[in-house]
């Protein structure tokens, strides 16, 4: 996986969130992420993982959420394998646990 061999860890969507909430201007239309950290697995050894992946983007008002959403940001899921060259993979470098 590309995570691990830049020494990398995907990010949770709780994760996320808290990054948008310290640094909103990282989440801008066309540059998006999912929070694949969060993706539920399907079985007990956690092999199988279920093809809806947690993600945070900018609206554009089209769809369900109207012209009124235009703009605004968005929690929700995308398909895994989906083709969105807008829509990255959050990740961090390190996790650090605080006492």
């Amino acid at each position: 996986m590309e995570f691990t061999a830049h020494n990398r860890t995907p990010l949770t969507l709780n994760e996320g969130m808290s990054l948008l909430l310290q640094l909103p201007q990282l989440l801008e239309p066309n540059k998006c992420f999912m929070t694949i950290g969060s993706r539920k697995r399907k079985d007990p050894e956690g092999k199988k993982l279920d093809s809806r992946t947690p993600a945070l983007w900018i609206s554009g008002g089209t769809g369900r959420d109207g012209k009124a959403a235009k703009g605004a940001p968005k929690v929700g899921w995308c398909w895994a394998n989906n083709r969105h060259t807008w829509l990255g993979f959050a990740s961090a470098h390190s996790r650090i646990a605080l006492d």
